[in-house]
Parts: C-alpha cells; sequence; structure tokens
C-alpha cells in the first residue's frame, strides 16, 4: 500500500488509492526504501508512527504533552489505558460493561469521567468513555500505548493515509 495515497470515505463507504507518481508498486529490497517527505500539498498531514500493520497517532489529552493512541477501524468504541486515565479525570469501576478482544475478555473495566482528545488538529469531548489496564499491549509493542482510537470516531471523518511517508490527514465530512 505504500504505493498509493489511501483515501477513506466512510459516509459513502469508499476507498480509494491513488498512486503516487514515480512510485514502482511492485518494488522490492533496495529499490523500496525512501525517505520520509512532506511536500507542500501535505502540510495539513500529521506525521504518524507505524508498527507492523498498526498506526499510532500522537494525542494530546486534555492538553497534556502528546501520547500515542492506536487508530483502530476495528475497534467498536474508543478507549483509554485506565492508569493513564487515572492522571488526566475521574476514573471508576464499570461493573456493566464488559469487554473483548482478540486476545480474550477484559477482567477490570472502567469508565473515565470527561476529557479531551486533540489529535492532527482535531479536538473532540469525550464522556464516560472505556477504560482499561493496556499494559500488555505496550509490553508488545515496546512503546506506551495511552488509548484506541475507535470506529466512532474515526468514522465521522474523511481519512487520508500516506503509508510511504508516515502522513494521515483527517477532515470533518461536508
Amino acid at each position: 500500500l505504500s504505493a498509493f495515497l489511501l483515501s477513506f470515505d466512510f459516509a459513502v463507504h469508499r476507498l480509494n488509492l491513488t498512486p503516487f507518481a514515480g512510485v514502482d508498486p511492485n518494488a522490492r529490497g533496495p529499490a523500496a526504501l525512501w525517505d520520509r517527505v512532506i511536500s507542500d500539498d501535505k502540510k495539513d498531514y500529521t506525521p504518524v508512527f507505524r508498527f507492523h500493520n498498526h498506526l499510532f497517532i500522537p494525542t494530546m489529552v486534555n492538553d497534556a504533552p502528546p501520547v500515542l493512541f492506536l487508530m483502530d477501524t476495528g475497534a467498536g468504541i474508543t478507549t483509554i489505558d485506565q492508569e493513564y486515565a487515572r492522571s488526566m479525570t475521574k476514573v471508576r469501576t464499570d461493573r456493566y460493561s464488559g469487554l473483548q478482544g482478540l486476545s480474550g475478555k477484559v477482567k477490570n473495566v472502567y469508565s473515565a469521567d470527561k476529557f479531551t482528545l486533540t489529535f492532527a488538529r482535531l479536538r473532540q469531548q469525550n464522556q464516560d468513555t472505556t477504560a482499561f489496564d493496556m499494559k500488555a499491549m505496550s509490553q508488545h509493542t515496546g512503546f506506551e500505548i495511552a488509548g484506541i482510537l475507535g470506529f466512532p470516531v474515526l468514522s465521522m471523518l474523511k481519512i487520508d493515509i500516506d503509508y510511504r511517508n508516515g502522513l494521515v490527514r483527517f477532515r470533518y465530512k461536508q
């Protein structure tokens, strides 16, 4: 996918693949290597970090220094790490919500009170967000994961992904 600009428009269920000029989509080895380029037409894009097939975006919670949130269209909700949430807002036990992922059922689920997420020049108010311990995820990647931006948030946006240069752009739907 690095040879293409991916454009997602969830409102119309459309994915466009636009090839980059001069890029061979079948290149392997040294021919497939490149340096990150942020051209003038990409100034409104945000750098992201890639770990295998996952993208992590710098995100501020309540105007604190940026932390990393996983962008996950497969997640049915947006979540936040319980310990990180405690440093930002009130957190309480949520005995009624269950949470299950690929690794199984989450034992202890919490609810984080009010906080604001800021990522890629967008701000979103959140309230009663599901929180759980993300230490295992962080250990697996080797860096701290503070939360997950799930489908409900991402589906409200038009998203352009430039895997080649590690850039994303979010725009509210018109």
